[in-house]
């Protein structure tokens, strides 16, 4: 497949409700955090690492187009995300997701917050307090991805599922889209998974109110590389903010 251009999608994380994306455990202190955000060793500040947004992202879309495993992904799905590895084999599809940084001024007493939770057992009726770092509301962060266009695309559109005892097998069946023509379908799927994204949560217990964002887009840009090692960009007709 002849890579054409690639499209670049940029924009802003806006935090709405406090969110809580893990890192590394941090040294446990008697009424301290023991669940901290993942941050940034270089700076010391909250990031959404690109698997997070990736893995989230596909989870999504995968569910409304009910493909119940990332094997099975068929589609501008399969091409956006591949569908995993398995062997020495692996597609990892087209979109890259960057790690999206903290965005504007940071302090720390006033850019996380700590929230103290309780689960319950239901047969003792003990509490088991933790202490959740959060970033808090109206946290901002860079948000960049890269859509790589070819001329012809290879695209799972079914697979057949044949039992072989406890096995399942499964068949691809492939078919070949202008480069042009399927750009469009690639990036109104991407905006069906940031719409679904904006009514669902990132990070961790979103079920408890943590991780509604809301996202908005520049004017995607085309970067097209010439053969005299010149790199040219053109605006792409395509609003995500609609």
């Amino acid at each position: 497949m002849k890579l054409l251009y690639k499209i670049k999608i940029t924009g802003n994380i806006n935090v709405m409700t406090g969110m809580h994306i893990g890192g590394s455990e941090v040294e446990l202190v008697i009424g301290g955090v023991d669940n901290a955000v993942v941050k940034d060793k270089s700076s010391n500040r909250p990031y959404v690492p690109g698997s997070s947004l990736k893995g989230k992202l596909r989870d999504l879309l995968g569910r409304h187009q009910n493909m119940k495993d990332v094997k099975h992904d068929i589609n501008e799905v399969f091409v956006l995300f591949g569908d995993g590895a398995e062997g020495n084999h692996r597609n990892a599809g087209n979109l890259i997701i960057r790690d999206s940084f903290w965005d504007g001024t940071y302090d720390e007493e006033l850019n996380l917050e700590e929230k103290s939770e309780n689960t319950i057992d239901r047969v003792t009726g003990r509490a088991n307090p933790r202490h959740m770092e959060r970033v808090v509301r109206g946290a901002n962060f860079n948000l960049e991805m890269i859509l790589d266009v070819y001329e012809n695309y290879n695209v799972r559109d079914s697979f057949h599922e044949q039992n072989e005892g406890r096995k399942i097998k499964l068949i691809p069946h492939f078919k070949v889209e202008p480069g042009e023509k399927y750009q469009n379908n690639l990036l109104q799927t991407l905006k069906t998974g940031f719409k679904l994204l904006e009514n669902d949560y990132l990070g961790g217990s979103g079920t408890r109110g943590y991780g509604k964002v809301k996202l908005t887009f520049d004017q995607p840009e085309k970067i097209l590389f010439k053969a005299d090692g010149t790199v040219v960009s053109e605006k792409v007709s395509f609003n995500f903010n609609d």
